[in-house]
């Protein structure tokens, strides 16, 4: 009887999880992962503390570091790099 009642709950739980959606804007896909504008925003402002956080050309060039970055990040998870 308790295997049954928490396997109803761990169901219960999966399902209620599984459905919440998403409410976050995807800025770009880089291979096949989704790259949030929170994620962006959050990591141009971590790295760019000075008064030029808000500047399109800033914001641009950043831009096309965060992409390299990612790619390299790829390459380096198919070269099996990212494993100890």
């Amino acid at each position: 009887m308790k295997g049954i009642c928490l396997s109803i709950i761990t169901l219960l739980v999966s399902l209620y999880t599984w459905g919440q959606e998403s409410n976050e804007k995807i800025l770009m896909t880089i291979g096949d992962q989704p790259i949030t504008l929170s994620e962006f925003e959050r990591i141009y402002k971590k790295n760019n503390t000075g008064d030029n956080v808000l500047e399109k050309k800033s914001i641009e060039e950043y831009l096309e570091l965060f992409i390299n970055f990612k790619l390299k990040v790829i390459e380096a998870e198919i070269l099996g790099f990212d494993t100890i």
